[in-house]
């Protein structure tokens, strides 16, 4: 390095230090680090974080908690819910009954994947976020249904927020309680969830387009996101609710209002077409009633996190069987009360699912044969008059007006109809369309071999014939 290289690379570094001396912007505390100490130090009192001056409410701190984040887990035979007393949440969801089409264990979400939480704002303007309080929990007790039940309290202001969870004895619907203490809120609460559906089945395609969101308004009127937009798709409901379900395919997570229906809902799903591992983004949001929440009994809602099916839905709340697609218009009827009884019925004798198809394929024939069988005589009485038809035509070959009067006096003679061949036919047609929408939505037919088909409810590649 020569001497004038030196020279200038000496006034640069000086020019650089001067810089950072005087325009670099003045250090601040490492908000992470001071965070970590308050969750680490569990007896340490929020207050001790920062001393407010005399007579200035500490707005800061409102809704900040001392203590470690801790997991709770609650079990029955077929839920495993994990709590996060960081926002006093259902954190996890494991379904201990099934697995994935890739023998894991079937997590219908997880912390790494979903996240619900809820956000008020009171009176005075303060906004207070649930996933920044660190709730105390309670040590889990008994049920009087002899299920278990867990409570997490936080401090808000000068009043508290209590979460009540209680998991059944046995079953998927799991009961919750939000009461406000001394908090006075100015508009409803918000609960969003933000669900990032994972792919759990064979046929991803199938497993993408079978997952949305339903929701049910207190009217009675049914809606869902379109299931198979690769489009992001947003609805917002401005109407009372009954319930919002995220369905998976072939589980569903939802909620349900049992004292009040929620205020309104904003329901979107995204798709990422390049991600096999996250097929699908589903969010909501759901407005809580304010009344409700501050009662002296609280909001009484209920979770539910099971199979889509309809034997069970059905009892779940007032049209959550409809979480379980079944075609739509007239299929849906078909299938409602035609398929769904009889494929119920036979269930209940016998084993194997790709029997019970046969049977009900067999048993749909056997119910249909009356049209059938007045097909097959319509066809067998136009082959008999296809000679003189035949003359007919041959007798009038450039007169097509008198050529079919003489034809219909034909069929009149001989008390034959050009339709009564496919009117029957016809008729038919909703029963199979409706069966063939029934098999891909039922649950039951799920990882159910049959021959060589390793799964019922998917369509089998021919490559795999024997």
């Amino acid at each position: 390095m020569d001497r004038n290289q030196a020279t200038g690379l000496f006034l640069i570094s000086a020019l650089l230090l001067v810089y950072l001396f005087f325009f670099s912007p003045k250090a601040e505390p490492d908000k992470n680090k001071a965070q970590a100490t308050t969750t680490t130090a569990a007896k340490t009192p929020a207050a001790a974080a920062a001393a407010p001056s005399p007579g200035i409410p500490p707005v800061v701190a409102l809704d900040s908690a001392a203590g470690p984040v801790r997991s709770i887990e609650l079990k029955n035979p077929e839920l495993t819910l994990t709590f996060s007393t960081q926002g006093g949440r259902v954190a996890a969801v494991r379904l201990n009954k099934y697995k994935t089409f890739f023998g894991k264990p079937l997590d219908l979400f997880d912390a790494q994947s979903a996240r619900y939480n809820t956000t008020l704002t009171t009176i005075g303007g303060q906004k207070v976020d649930f996933a920044r309080l660190n709730f105390q929990a309670s040590e889990a007790t008994a049920s009087a249904d002899g299920g278990q039940q867990v409570t997490f309290t936080a401090p808000v202001g000068s009043g508290t927020v209590t979460q009540t969870y209680t998991v059944p004895k046995a079953g998927y619907e799991v009961k919750y309680n939000l009461k406000l203490n001394g908090v006075a809120v100015a508009e409803p609460l918000k609960l969003s969830f933000v669900d990032n559906v994972r792919q759990t089945e064979q046929d991803l395609k199938q497993n993408r387009n079978h997952t949305t969101i339903n929701h049910y308004q207190a009217t009675g009127d049914h809606n869902a996101l379109a299931e198979a937009s690769e489009k992001p798709e947003e609805v917002t409901v401005n109407a009372p609710l009954l319930w919002a379900a995220d369905k998976h395919d072939f589980f569903v997570a939802g909620l349900v209002a049992d004292s009040q229906p929620f205020v309104n809902g904003q329901f979107n799903a995204t798709v990422n077409l390049a991600d096999s591992t996250y097929i699908k983004t589903l969010s909501t949001t759901l407005a809580l009633p304010a009344a409700d929440v501050t009662s002296a009994a609280g909001g009484q809602y209920r979770f539910f996190f099971g199979p889509n099916q309809f034997s069970l839905l059905k009892s779940v709340a007032p049209g959550f069987d409809r979480n379980v697609y079944l075609g739509w218009g007239l299929f849906r009827w078909v299938n409602r009360f035609v398929v769904l009884p009889v494929f119920t019925f036979l269930e209940q004798y016998i084993s194997s699912y790709g029997v019970i198809i046969l049977l009900l394929v067999v048993l749909i024939k056997l119910v249909t044969w009356p049209l059938t069988y007045k097909t097959y005589e319509s066809q067998a009485r136009m082959k008999v008059l296809k000679p003189e038809l035949d003359e007919i035509k041959a007798k009038h070959p450039d007169d097509a007006a008198k050529t079919q009067q003489e034809t219909m006096k034909l069929y009149t003679q001989f008390g034959v109809s050009p339709l009564s061949g496919c009117v029957p036919t016809l008729l038919t047609l909703p029963i199979l369309f409706a069966m063939f929408q029934f098999f891909p939505n039922a649950i039951e037919l799920r990882q159910q071999p049959f021959l060589w088909a390793p799964d019922l409810s998917t369509y089998d590649n021919a490559i795999h014939l024997p």
